[in-house]
């Protein structure tokens, strides 16, 4: 009996904290309530980061259909501007500025080589789009070409070993963003691709399906390497921080956070029309810093034929 006893006050006692414990979790949920927090979303990169924002304070950056261009943020108001500035993470505002600051050391130098204005930005695949979002809101003519994986071809003869018919689908894509044969030949400008590389697989893979696929014989075209250039500029500014910029947005492809470019395996190149509606709303976040700096620079520019560049 006296067992029985025990057993019950301790059954009572379970449960009395049981409902005290629910009576607290009720009370904090009903003090949150009243504070009116907004809705949180939480972006959890490839790397493991994740960017946590007050969805409210920005979705009017978010909800864009498609990228986050200029237009855009010319219809915000000061004080949705503002607000998203105060929403946006540390992370894609540090981004914002070391793109930019890279960026404006490589515009310099092409500037001085090829001209102002002179050149067309191609950035081909995910990893030189964050530092191409600078080129683009600049003014300079930028491009992008989603396409990966070409550096595990040894050579463009093993590559069509595999893809033996070309693309049909990203030859009409090409033709969109006005990057055929044909526009190119007729250009006066310099069309410049730049990839990240390692091997330089890649780089040469991609050169030779330009060439031999897609009819590419201009003497106004170039495929350079990104990190070798910025490698060899950086020498002479801040080596530093061209060696942590490389590391943070190239090596492991953080820049396809924030550039907005999605990743094409090069062996379906024929679903190219997969990334014409890619949404990533880490990467309007980033447009929109980038842009909302520059202005303040004085650097920001609009140039027509970036409207329907991805």
């Amino acid at each position: 009996m006296n067992n029985l006893l025990i057993k019950k006050f301790h059954l009572f006692n379970i449960l009395k904290n049981e409902n005290s414990f629910q009576t607290n979790i009720n009370n904090s949920y009903n003090r949150i309530k009243l504070l009116d927090l907004p809705d949180r979303t939480l972006e959890r990169s490839p790397n493991g980061d994740i960017f946590c924002h007050y969805k409210h304070n920005y979705n009017v950056v978010t909800n864009t259909k498609g990228k986050f261009s200029i237009d855009d943020y010319e219809r915000m108001s000061e004080t949705e501007i503002k607000t998203v500035k105060e929403s946006c993470s540390e992370n894609i505002q540090k981004a914002a500025e070391d793109n930019i600051k890279m960026a404006q050391i490589l515009k310099k130098f092409l500037d001085e080589k090829l001209g102002e204005n002179r050149y067309v930005f191609v950035s081909i695949g995910t990893s030189p789009s964050c530092i191409a979002r600078v080129f683009e809101f600049s003014g300079i003519e930028t491009k992008y070409l989603p396409i990966s994986g070409l550096g595990k071809y040894s050579s463009y003869e093993r590559f069509k070993n595999n893809n033996p018919v070309k693309s049909a689908e990203y030859e009409k894509f090409l033709i969109q963003q006005h990057l055929s044969a044909n526009d190119i030949a007729k250009s006066d400008k310099t069309y410049i691709f730049f990839d990240y590389t390692l091997s330089g697989n890649s780089l040469n893979n991609f050169r030779e399906i330009m060439f031999n696929d897609f009819r590419f014989h201009s003497l106004n075209v170039k495929f350079r390497s990104l990190n070798e250039y910025l490698e060899m500029l950086c020498e002479k500014e801040d080596s530093t921080f061209c060696e942590e910029y490389l590391d943070k947005y190239l090596k492991y492809s953080r820049a396809f956070l924030y550039g907005g470019i999605p990743h094409l395996d090069c062996d379906h190149m024929n679903n190219i029309k997969t990334c014409l509606n890619f949404e990533s709303e880490t990467a309007k976040l980033y447009n929109f810093m980038i842009i909302d700096y520059m202005k303040k620079k004085g650097l920001l520019k609009y140039n027509p034929k970036n409207k329907n560049s991805l």
